[in-house]
């Protein structure tokens, strides 16, 4: 039977070294996610606690500790969530992550709020949403201000130009090698030159890296 009420929320501190993660997370992060994490972290705050229950087990939030670690972080904020039986555990260490994902985008709704920040000079990756999503968005080249670490982990510099690419068939790709293939192209050929020699290069390479034929 679910606990059925709201559970008393008090959060405390706990140091990172004496959380314990679950053993079998099927939930992965990977280096650049993690990286991601980390700079929402930095720019925002520990906004979301990490749950646990009265052993120090993780049951949400192993990406935030695991962002904390690369932050050095010492501490981080918990809270305790001690009612959960065993099996109550496992399902909603699996719960958290998937419900979600179940959620849906209001493209439009989207395409203004981040479309928004980018004209107040914020920098929309410290988001979660990468260089392609906001091509698909169409939205301009934007100038990085903020010197955040990118979704790659790289520490950017304060007023260099953000690689972000906008272009109409951007938003026809589906294919995410191939997309990564073409920035990592466009990366290399460019360095702070405008978006107009960005956009002619990228028509010439669209066919090779992002033709679902080829």
């Amino acid at each position: 039977m679910g606990y059925g009420g709201v559970a008393k929320i008090k959060v405390t501190k706990k140091r990172v070294e004496d959380l314990i993660p679950y053993a079998r997370n099927a939930r992965t992060h990977n280096d650049a996610q993690i990286a991601q994490i980390a700079a929402s972290i930095r720019e925002f705050g520990f906004m979301n606690p990490v749950l646990i229950d009265g052993q120090n087990n993780i049951i949400a939030g192993h990406g935030r500790v695991l962002a904390a670690r690369k932050l050095g972080l010492e501490e981080v904020p918990c809270v305790l969530h001690d009612h959960l039986t065993e099996t109550q555990r496992k399902a909603y260490i699996l719960a958290d992550n998937r419900l979600s994902l179940n959620a849906g985008w209001d493209d439009e709704v989207l395409r203004i709020e981040l479309q928004e920040l980018g004209d107040m000079g914020f920098d929309v990756e410290l988001t979660g949403f990468t260089e392609m999503d906001l091509s698909s968005c169409d939205l301009p080249p934007m100038v990085d201000n903020s010197g955040n670490d990118d979704d790659r982990g790289n520490r950017t510099e304060p007023g260099k130009r953000a690689m972000v690419v906008s272009i109409g068939t951007m938003s026809t790709l589906f294919d995410y090698e191939k997309t990564a293939s073409l920035c990592n192209a466009i990366r290399e050929k460019f360095s702070g030159e405008d978006s107009t020699a960005i956009l002619l290069f990228c028509e010439d390479l669209y066919a090779k890296y992002c033709d679902p034929s080829a």
